[in-house]
């Protein structure tokens, strides 16, 4: 407790009282500055001694200030901040000895792998995907946590851990650093919703609507599902309102990337079943797992961070746009829907995607 307390008083004092822009993470302490301020910006911070607090004032730990830095394990590139953008990345050598461990692991045919290896392994792995966008090795981290509260004290690797072994291999082996930009303040809404009414006029249908930051509707769709790919989502079930509430937020994404990419993003829906299966990135179904292996794609492609809500279906706007009304207040000054989507759904070749 008197640990934490004597760092946060440090982390106090650097930014209020000596506007230090830097950050604190235990005992570690990162400080960025202008160039023509580093060498005062480091006597600030050496003068911290004259309140008894002792620091490696040189060494690994106390690196010259740089464009190009390492912290904890990750590598900042600051050159094109004046862009309005910068890189974070891992370190080479972290990216390199989670590949050797997860090579050592897949090794042979018959390749056992002990419980607290994989601890250790999933523990790493954990760290080594906060920092990145997108959430594509969620689920390969999730098999690996599963093996790792095994009750025997060895696993084979086979099955769903080899495969997800093999998943994070590819992915380490491709790590590239992230680009945060200035859009990364910016937040947008999407409200999202679907419907099944097999025995009315409009069958199965998809609504959306973007809000930007003043909580204006900038633009809304609405569609019924085609009869072919109707008969996709029924493959799987009977009543599919499950995979209808997941495909209009896959939709959205593909639609408005060009507003949100880089940005925050909150998503909006009035299923919580579907919400759960976003929030952990795994669906239940094929056609769901189709649905958000895609979306969780082009959530890194266009480095949005989203954020996964329920709204009641009373007061979700897109309720009203996935039953292709569209004279309500919220709508009235989007776009015609029918202009946005149809000619893109081809375009996109959408049922084609999800049979495969």
């Amino acid at each position: 407790m008197a640990f934490l307390r004597v760092a946060a008083s440090l982390a106090f004092i650097g930014t209020n009282g000596l506007y230090i822009c830097w950050s604190s993470f235990f005992d570690d302490f990162t400080s960025v500055t202008p160039q023509s301020l580093a060498e005062n910006t480091k006597f600030y911070i050496e003068s911290i001694r004259l309140i008894g607090i002792d620091f490696a004032a040189e060494g690994d730990k106390a690196p010259p200030y740089d464009p190009v830095f390492k912290s904890l394990g990750l590598q900042f590139d600051l050159r094109n901040i004046s862009h309005g953008y910068f890189a974070l990345g891992h370190t080479e050598s972290r990216r390199k000895e989670l590949l050797e461990q997860i090579e050592t692991m897949t090794e042979g045919r018959d390749t056992s792998v002990s419980v607290k290896e994989l601890e250790r392994l999933h523990g790493r792995l954990v760290w080594f995907n906060a920092f990145v966008f997108g959430r594509t090795l969620k689920a390969a981290v999730g098999v690996i946590s599963k093996f790792s509260r095994s009750p025997s004290k060895t696993v084979k690797v086979e099955g769903p851990l080899k495969d997800a072994l093999t998943v994070l291999k590819a992915e380490l082996a491709k790590d590239e650093p992230v680009l945060v930009r200035e859009a990364v303040t910016k937040t947008w809404t999407v409200f999202t919703d679907g419907a099944y009414e097999p025995d009315g006029t409009v069958k199965a249908s998809i609504g959306g609507v973007l809000v930007n930051e003043e909580g204006l509707v900038v633009e809304c769709f609405g569609i019924e599902l085609c009869d072919s790919l109707r008969e996709d989502f029924l493959a799987d079930s009977q009543h599919p309102i499950y995979e209808l509430e997941l495909f209009p937020v896959l939709v959205a994404l593909r639609t408005w990337q060009h507003h949100v990419e880089n940005a925050q993003v909150v998503f909006y829906l009035d299923n919580d079943a579907a919400r759960s299966a976003l929030i952990r990135a795994n669906g239940s179904t094929l056609l769901s797992q189709a649905i958000i292996a895609e979306f969780l794609r082009l959530e890194r492609d266009t480095c949005i961070l989203p954020w996964f809500s329920r709204v009641p279906t009373a007061s979700n706007p897109a309720d009203d746009a996935s039953r292709l009304i569209f004279n309500v207040p919220w709508l009235l000054g989007a776009p015609r829907p029918e202009l946005i989507l149809p000619a893109r759904l081809s375009q996109w070749g959408i049922q084609k995607e999800l049979q495969t």
